[in-house]
Formats: C-alpha cells, structure tokens, sequence
C-alpha cells in the first residue's frame, strides 16, 4: 500500500496547517463563547484571592520567624 504523498501545508498527521488569518478567526470565536465576570464577580474575586494571599503571607511569615528564632536560639 503506498502512501501519498503530503501537499504543501500538510503536516505529517494530513492535518492541513492553520494560516494565523484562521487562527485569529478561530480565537475570536472561542473568545465569543466566553462568559465573562461582571464587575461586582470580579470585586468578590480580588477580596477571595487578597484574603487567600494574606493568608498565606502571615504562614509563611510566621514559619520564618519561627525558624529564625530557632536558629538564633541554636546557634546563638
């Protein structure tokens, strides 16, 4: 059995290749499909995500402190 040969453009899958007009075209139709956040979804994001952050700051702050007071406490 032979295999044809690949046209220009073709990849060697016999996927044609996308031109960027066709891929800017296909991004702005997956971009259509999008359900964007309104403003007050994206307020309660950024307090959500602030908090989350803040949290995470004084854990790791903490952690910090507490090694550093075990290593002075070791080490003097």
């Amino acid at each position: 059995m032979r295999r044809r040969r690949p046209a220009e453009g073709d990849s060697e899958d016999g996927h044609r290749r996308t031109t960027p007009v066709m891929f800017v075209r296909q991004s702005v139709g997956e971009l259509k499909k999008v359900r964007w956040p309104t403003g007050s979804e994206t307020g309660q994001y950024f307090i959500v995500v602030l908090v989350f952050v803040l949290v995470i700051i004084g854990y790791v702050g903490g952690l910090d402190a507490l090694f550093a007071k075990a290593l002075l406490d070791l080490f003097g």
